[in-house]
Formats: structure tokens, sequence, C-alpha cells
């Protein structure tokens, strides 16, 4: 049971990220409908869903402690999903803004509550392979978002689904959008089969206050690290916003075209960086133990400099 558990939260990843992604592909139509700016845009995909998702992701910690953490999971689950639908439907900015905050409300939830489960259904020796294989769904999510978010497009153009009720009469990247939207009710019955599992960490409690100590003794370093993460997640989500207005308006591609070397490249680099990246900091930590990973991540960040030159 614990390995499909496994499964059912790599393909609910993978349904997250498709929904979070899937509007970046569709950035001049939906543009050119609305008739908003390219700032507005950014607010949509980028503020609107940031804000909620990180601050409801700290609330979602919290009650991944405290609750039923499966239920918890369907809540998210239904919560983005309607919120995507919504997106799809919205005929005004402010109504945009809304169903994507409504996204990242959602989608919150997935990552503290799936992990606290994670941990409990495999015991320490296993957990680590157990939360990478599920945390691959952000990348197979992205990749798909771009690769089939383009075809769809190309084919609701088409005409392909102007047959299909409540969606055949909308605008192509409309239908993209709903039908990517109404396909996250699919995870509701896949996560209803497994039970909650019985929480194996309870007496971690009672350390809590050492550790919590222990984190301020480290504190300057955690800072560092934050501003790390944060400065890459700024440069994540911009490339993934544009990338796609950058082939298409700069460079001729078709949003499909566009859409599949994306969706290669986010599925090659993200299961061969991780894997490299890892291999790299492991041999660079045997080499110099105190600056070695420090040292890997500081030539990665130039790396993407001088590769972000060249866009």
């Amino acid at each position: 049971m614990a390995q499909a558990f496994v499964l059912v939260m790599l393909v609910a990843a993978t349904f997250s990220f498709v929904h979070r992604y899937v509007p970046s592909v569709l950035v001049d139509p939906i543009k050119l409908e609305m008739g908003i700016s390219d700032v507005q845009f950014s607010l949509l995909q980028g503020t609107a869903f940031a804000v909620l998702y990180g601050a409801a992701s700290l609330v979602c910690g919290l009650l991944a402690d405290r609750v039923h953490r499966r239920n918890l999971v369907v809540l998210g689950v239904a919560v983005w999903t309607v919120g995507t639908i919504l997106f799809g439907m919205s005929t005004s900015f402010t109504g945009l803004l809304a169903s994507r905050a409504m996204v990242g409300l959602g989608e919150a939830v997935l990552g503290p509550a799936s992990i606290s489960m994670l941990c409990d259904y495999f015991r320490p020796e296993r957990r680590g392979r157990a939360i990478a294989v599920s945390l691959f769904g952000a990348t197979l999510g992205s990749a798909l978002a771009f690769a089939a978010g383009g075809h769809m497009l190309e084919a609701a153009a088409a005409g392909q689904y102007a047959g299909l009720p409540w969606v055949g009469d909308l605008a192509p990247w409309r239908q993209v959008v709903v039908l990517m939207g109404v396909s996250g009710f699919l995870l509701v019955p896949a996560i209803l089969a497994f039970p909650e599992p019985q929480r194996r960490a309870v007496a971690v409690a009672e350390h809590v206050g050492n550790r919590a100590q222990e984190l301020w003794a480290l504190r300057d370093r955690i800072v560092l690290v934050v501003l790390a993460g944060a400065t890459v997640a700024l440069a994540d989500f911009g490339f993934s916003i544009w990338a796609t207005a950058l082939l298409t308006r700069t460079h001729g591609f078709s949003v499909a075209d566009a859409g599949s070397i994306l969706g290669a490249c986010m599925l090659i680099a993200g299961v061969g960086g991780g894997w490299l990246g890892g291999v790299l900091c492991d041999r660079a930590h045997e080499r110099s133990p105190h600056t070695g990973r420090i040292d890997t991540v500081v030539r990665a960040a130039i790396a993407m400099l001088l590769s972000a030159c060249l866009l």
C-alpha cells in the first residue's frame, strides 16, 4: 500500500504543477482576449499565486500536524482544481486574480501534508527515496504543462473540442484550462482509497523546544539559505512565465512547438540536473568538506547567469 501511495502522490504533484504552469503556455491568447498587459499577467501568474501559496504553506504545515491529513490533501486538490476551472471561466481581471490565488491556496496543502504522510507510511531508511519519487511530480508536471498545453491549444483552435458539453463554446485557451482543471477531480477517489496512516513521530514533539534553539543558533546560515532559495524561485518563476512568449514573439515558434521544446528541456534538465547536482555536491564535499557544496552551488549559479545571457 505504501508504494501505491507514493505513486498517487507523484500523480498529485504532477497535476499540481500542470495546473500551476498551464497559463504560462497560454499567455498571449489570454492577454489578447482579456486586454491585459504583461505586467498584469505577471501579477496573475506570479504574485496572485505566490503570495497565497507562501502564506498558506505555513498554515498548512501547522494543520498537517493537527488534523486528518488525507482529507486535508483532498480538500487542497478540490480547491486548486476549482480555482483552475474558474480561471478558465473568468471574464474579468479581478476574477482571474481571485482564481489564481485560489490555486495557490489549494496547492499549498500538498507539500506539507503529503510529506508528513509519507514519513508515516515509510520507515526512516526508506523515506528519502519515497519523498524523492513524489517530488519528481514537479518536474513531470512542469514539462507536461508546457508540452501538452501547447498541443491542446492547437487542437482547440482547430475545433477538436467543439463538441464537448460546457466547453465547446469557450475560447480555445479557456477550453485548455478548463479541461486540464476538470482532470484534477480524478485525484480525489484515488487519494480517498488510502487510509490516514498512524503518526509515528509523536515523541518528536517533546524535543521541539531544543530543536528550535538549535535552529536559532544557526539563524545566520538559515537566512542565507532562504535568500538563496528565494532567488532561485524568482528566476524559475520568471523563466517559466515568459519562456513561451519569448519563443513565440521573438523567435517565431508556434505555441505547440514552443511548448514541446520547453517541456523537453524541463524534463531532461529536471531529471539529469537533479541527479548530476547530487553527484557533484557529494564529490565536492569529499574534496573540501567545509566549502565543497557551497562552491558547487556558486558555480551552478554562474552557469545559470551565463545561460540566461544567451537568451
